[in-house]
């Protein structure tokens, strides 16, 4: 058994104590963010916390009996044994930030400082470091230094005038633009009072604006500011209250002379609708103010709609349309006096206003309207109206049921011929393809036989096809919107002729979805030009996805293509065009529906 003497047990507390020491001061160094290091005078590490570790990527262990060439190697490492060299042979502490390149590739940008450390003696035992990691800070500074010069060159490229002002009324800067503005140069307007620019600001009324823009932080006020020269300028100026040391005026001023007179343009043009050059709703709802007194009764109004409008737009398109309008417009300009207010209220819709004016001439004005409308010509177009008569006789009566007369009248007249105006108008779009194809006309008659007859002998009801054979005879109405030139076309027409011709079927079916005795039947044309097989037009849809009524417009208007003449090409016989059904039977067409016309409607 060994024993210890009573020194040795003295000896092995102080070495405890001082080793529970050593594990103190490690760890109070380890919990510091801040990196902290020791080294040898000849820059070899003796300790460092776990911070300063962490940034290269080691352990303290792998760090300490290390120095910077082991860590960094390069000039870096040179300029720290240089610094330390200097802080040897001074005694002075160093301090110092710089950006430092990490053996992972990291940049961080440090504030160090280091001080010598001596023994008793005096003599040097090594070099303490601290070294703070500022590198957002740094970002951060960056960025405003770089916000600082963007915002600079903005303020100086900008047209608006910029000055800073203090709550004195001391002009503290400005921009390029103020310059400009009031005709001085920066270092006459600088420490000038704004008083001296605009008198205004002395004013009760502007200073209460100022206490504005100092109590809620912004205002917008519309001045006068005198020039250099002399002159004046209207301006608009922003004010904005900015908090640092001291308050301060943020001020951005625009020239408003021109935008005024731009304002001033607009709000003429504001009055007029843009497509037909007449007044606007806004002008006439004005101008319905100013009317509707006692003076000017009795006042009469005349609601004017144009008929069918949308047929149009679905034939011919929108741009089609439009022109329909403008020459409706022009027609009723013809129609009215001097005194008359004429205005498109919107849409297909119109009104006049005719002050001091009895309903017995309202009714002989609206006459002369209907005649000059039906004598304005735009084949294939058509281009009618309906017209509706209000009066107001007595100031009593409320102006809006006038109005309201008006519309009611005018929808009577549309609503009572309709039907006839709209069947009127698919003969006329009809004729016009005629016109251009004159073997159509036999085309569609016998397009519309073969298809009824199809009809019947596949078992539809014929309760349920009241109108089909009709609507077979205007498969091609949609050709309406197909140029003529297209249509005339004997040589092989080209890509885009075949694409505008594609259109055709959902033309077609634009038109009668409108009409009420064809609509259900517009389906039938959409999809006239599908194939059995699906790669048909215009959608693509195949087998018995396709109406059968398509179906069997398919086939008759096939066989009447191929059989009908044709002054471009010679038409097949009978049997070679059934030849034809029979080879395309399962592909573009429905082979039921083949084989009935086949067998039972050409023996017929």
């Amino acid at each position: 058994m060994q024993y210890r003497q009573k020194g040795d047990s003295a000896l092995f507390g102080r070495k405890k104590n001082f080793k529970q020491k050593d594990v103190l001061i490690d760890s109070l160094l380890d919990s510091i963010p801040d990196m902290i290091f020791y080294k040898r005078p000849d820059g070899v590490y003796l300790n460092c916390n776990k911070k300063y570790g962490e940034l290269y990527g080691k352990t303290k262990e792998e760090i300490i009996g290390t120095d910077d060439f082991s860590l960094f190697g390069g000039e870096m490492a040179k300029v720290f044994a240089e610094d330390d060299m200097k802080i040897a042979e001074t005694g002075e502490f160093s301090e110092f930030e710089s950006w430092v390149t990490y053996p992972n590739g990291s940049r961080v940008y440090l504030h160090t400082i280091k001080t010598p450390q001596y023994d008793d003696n005096g003599n040097l035992k090594g070099i303490l470091g601290i070294s703070r990691d500022l590198t957002e800070f740094k970002k951060i500074e960056q960025k405003l230094i770089e916000r600082e010069k963007y915002l600079s060159a903005v303020l100086e490229t900008t047209k608006d005038a910029f000055y800073v002002v203090d709550l004195d009324g001391t002009i503290m800067t400005v921009n390029d633009a103020a310059c400009n503005l009031l005709g001085y140069s920066k270092e006459e307007l600088v420490g000038m009072n704004i008083n001296t620019i605009d008198d205004k600001l002395s004013s009760d009324e502007i200073k209460k604006y100022i206490d504005v823009a100092v109590s809620t932080g912004s205002i917008m006020l519309d001045t006068v500011h005198k020039t250099k020269s002399g002159g004046t300028v209207d301006v608009e100026i922003s004010v904005t209250l900015l908090k640092l040391d001291r308050e301060l005026l943020i001020c951005f001023g625009r020239d408003t002379t021109k935008r005024r007179t731009e304002m001033k343009q607009t709000e003429l043009l504001s009055y007029y609708d843009h497509l037909t050059g007449l007044y606007n709703r806004r002008y006439l709802e004005a101008e319905l103010m100013r009317l509707n007194k006692r003076e000017y009764m009795p006042l009469s109004i005349i609601a004017v709609d144009v008929n069918d409008l949308k047929l149009t737009n679905d034939a011919f398109g929108h741009q089609n349309g439009d022109e329909l309008l403008k020459m409706t417009a022009e027609s009723l300009k013809k129609c009215i006096r001097d005194e008359d207010v004429l205005g498109r209220t919107g849409g297909d819709e119109f009104a006049i206003y005719l002050p001091n004016t009895e309903k017995n001439e309202a009714e002989q004005i609206k006459e002369r309207i209907l005649q000059e409308i039906a004598a304005t010509r735009v084949d294939p177009m058509i281009l009618a109206v309906s017209v509706g008569v209000g009066v107001k006789n007595y100031n009593e009566q409320d102006i809006n049921e006038v109005i309201k007369e008006a519309d009611n009248m005018m929808y009577y007249d549309k609503i009572q011929h309709s039907r006839i105006r709209r069947q009127e108008a698919i003969e006329r779009f009809l004729d016009a393809i005629v016109e251009v194809i004159p073997h159509e006309k036999d085309h569609m008659d016998r397009v519309a036989e073969y298809s009824w007859n199809l009809a019947m002998e596949y078992g539809l009801n014929e309760d349920d096809l009241k109108g089909f054979r009709e609507v077979a005879r205007m498969h091609d109405i949609g050709k309406i919107s197909v140029p003529p030139e297209i249509l005339q076309k004997i040589d092989e027409i080209t890509i885009e002729d075949c694409e505008e011709l594609k259109q055709h079927p959902a033309t077609g079916y634009r038109i009668l979805k409108g009409m009420e005795n064809y609509s259900i039947y517009s389906r039938a044309i959409l999809y006239h030009h599908e194939r059995w097989d699906g790669s048909g037009y215009p959608i693509g849809v195949k087998g018995d996805q396709i109406p059968v009524l398509s179906r069997i417009i398919a086939v008759a208007d096939s066989f009447e293509c191929m059989t009908g003449n044709r002054p471009f090409k010679e038409k097949l016989t009978e049997e070679e065009a059934i030849e034809e059904l029979r080879r395309n039977a399962g592909t573009q067409f429905d082979p039921d529906l083949v084989e009935v016309f086949i067998t039972r409607v050409l023996k017929r």
